[in-house]
């Protein structure tokens, strides 16, 4: 589980610029980002204790995974 901070870290492979949507599990887009760095600290200290589907896709398609908050 996640407090503040999630780390996300990709392969060399990934094609950038690589985008990040965090949603509830509602299907409700709660935040966006885009990666220009193959590394990224997301900020999830604001975000309620809860499950989330973190979701990313780059020009070689889409990647999805479950993070869970916790407080």
């Amino acid at each position: 589980p996640a407090t503040d901070v999630f780390q996300v870290s990709l392969p060399k492979e990934t094609a950038l610029p690589f985008v990040i949507s965090i949603f509830d599990l509602q299907g409700m887009l709660i935040e966006k980002h885009t990666m220009k760095d193959y590394n990224m600290v997301l900020q999830l200290g604001h975000l309620p204790k809860g499950n989330y589907i973190l979701s990313g896709f780059d020009t070689h398609g889409i990647r999805i995974s479950k993070i869970i908050v916790k407080q």
